[in-house]
């Protein structure tokens, strides 16, 4: 444009359309600004409203532009210190020995300091979007227990949702710490876990349906019918939570809370026999750390006496405690006191007999109520002692499917080494005849007579 002379009185308009692309649009759709908050242990991202303008450049390809910086995840507590990666590894500096162990002593502390995350910062929203509700399973204290179908693969899960908005209450450490214990705690024997996670300040908790219940509901409905578990049903029960605290125990934490409403049962056929159930722990709000113990008090009817006093230098011993008063209901059909003179009688060690029982599986039970810790057999124990699991007084039957079950293991196992040696074998005879095909190569020059030598040589090997 050439700008008017200055005799002349005439106004020159300009006008200029731009017409809008979809890569226009999708360049002004990129471009947002993030404004990074820094506020006392954390980074908020706020995103500000699009801007209308356009530049001559993209902003994938800004080097100004701001990245947003995403929040910080938890730490679990109950995992061990060399598996977690707080930060990129970054390249250690020189020093002393006196510094280096003095950084190795501070690293349990400074793990222990790491601020979590609040309830309110991961909500997300997932139930309602990714499954089915299909009925109520439970109802507990703190929450209620749904059978649900997974929009996707279509499995059913039992998913825990909190009663009430928990984000900001005394119950949100509670319901945090279950999950965290649960994430790491994967055996047989106890609930499997799946996933996490917070909406609309609720805990929702993603595990294992157990198609038989739990072990309460078994209680009940003995009762109603007027009928009692016999001892070796007793013993299958007694051996399968034995396993799944010893592995509890195995990892220095502790369940707190061993009681037939935390115990499920999960049949692996359709058929209601006792050889395809199989029992698993189950509930794991109050799990603790042995030697750092944050104890939130259970059911008193199942809790030992010691944890009351609390004194906590043996509290793998108070599971035991708890297991054998759990399988004393089961037997029985009873209820437990909370208080009382019957109470003090069972924690002095005087716990009354399974009428339909041995009497060694009965002293079996008194010998882990004892009140001297000490004298309690530990978990592990329990696992491998003969009145839990004797070979000598297992049916004939259940001896019969052991066996074929491990023949049917031998069997697969004897197959895949046979198609490793064939093709061990194959692989040998193609080596071999390059190995020919190579020195013949290599004595090019040699006489007729060896020639038809080495290619009898070859045919040898090939038919071999």
């Amino acid at each position: 444009r050439t700008p008017p002379s200055s005799s002349s009185h005439h106004t020159v308009v300009i006008t200029t359309t731009v017409q809008r692309t979809p890569l226009s649009t999708n360049r002004k759709l990129q471009m947002i600004d993030v404004n990074v908050c820094q506020q006392e242990n954390h980074l908020s991202i706020k995103r500000l409203k699009k801007r209308q303008t356009l530049n001559n450049y993209s902003p994938l390809f800004n080097k100004s532009t701001p990245v947003p910086i995403r929040l910080e995840c938890n730490v679990n507590p109950f995992m061990t210190l060399n598996s977690t990666n707080e930060s990129k590894p970054q390249k250690r500096k020189r020093s002393s020995l006196k510094q280096i162990l003095f950084d190795e002593e501070n690293l349990e502390e400074n793990y222990r300091r790491k601020k979590r995350l609040a309830l309110k910062q991961c909500n997300v929203h997932r139930f309602n979007e990714e499954f089915h509700t299909q009925s109520l399973l439970g109802s507990g204290e703190f929450g209620n227990v749904y059978l649900c179908v997974n929009r996707l693969d279509g499995c059913a899960y039992a998913i825990k949702k909190s009663k009430r908005p928990i984000a900001g209450s005394s119950f949100e450490m509670l319901a945090w710490k279950e999950v965290c214990a649960q994430a790491v705690l994967k055996h047989q024997n106890i609930l499997q876990y799946y996933s996490a996670w917070a909406e609309d300040d609720h805990m929702y908790i993603q595990s294992e349906f157990c198609n038989g219940g739990n072990l309460a509901e078994r209680i009940r409905d003995n009762h109603y019918r007027q009928c009692y578990m016999d001892e070796k049903v007793l013993r299958k029960i007694l051996l399968h939570i034995a396993n799944g605290l010893a592995f509890i125990h195995s990892k220095n934490l502790v369940h707190l809370d061993i009681k037939p409403d935390n115990i499920f049962i999960s049949i692996n056929d359709e058929l209601f026999e006792e050889k395809n159930i199989i029992y698993k722990i189950g509930d794991l709000g109050h799990v603790t750390d042995i030697y750092d113990p944050f104890v939130e008090e259970g059911d008193s009817r199942y809790l030992a006496r010691e944890v009351l006093q609390q004194k906590y230098q043996c509290l793998p011993k108070a599971d035991v405690f708890s297991l054998a008063l759990t399988i004393f209901v089961t037997g029985t059909n009873s209820i437990l006191p909370k208080n009382g003179d019957e109470w003090d009688r069972i924690r002095d060690g005087k716990l009354p007999q399974i009428k339909h029982c041995s009497d060694a599986f009965n002293d079996l039970l008194v010998t882990m109520i004892k009140p001297d810790v000490s004298e309690r057999p530990s978990s592990s124990e329990l696992a491998e002692h003969p009145i839990v699991s004797p070979v000598s007084e297992r049916s004939k039957n259940e001896l019969f499917d052991e066996l074929q079950e491990e023949q049917r293991k031998n069997s697969i196992l004897a197959k895949k080494l046979l198609d490793y040696m064939f093709l061990a074998n194959e692989l040998e005879r193609v080596c071999s005849q390059i190995r020919a095909v190579d020195m013949n190569k290599s004595h090019g020059e040699s006489s007729p007579l060896q020639r038809s030598s080495s290619l009898n040589d070859f045919r040898l090997t090939s038919v071999l």
